[in-house]
């Protein structure tokens, strides 16, 4: 899914940025907030993988994969 939402990014990215000349302004917006989304993520799931049983852990794992289905098949 990463790499799908990565392409499909980047194509937009790509197609705007050309139009008004911010493709590499563009370009360090999106991987500021890939990084920036992976530092969160990695704290976050490190503090549930420690306080929360495995069952709630996979219930809210499971909430976002579901989530993006529904919202993909709208």
């Amino acid at each position: 899914m990463y790499a799908f939402m990565d392409v499909v990014c980047d194509g937009l990215m790509v197609e705007s940025g050309r139009r008004y000349e911010l493709t590499p302004r563009f370009q360090s917006i999106q991987w500021g907030s890939v990084y920036v989304a992976s530092v969160i993520t990695g704290y976050s799931g490190g503090w549930v993988a420690e306080h929360l049983s495995p069952q709630t852990n996979f219930l809210i794992t499971s909430i976002f994969p579901l989530t993006v289905l529904t919202a993909g098949g709208a």
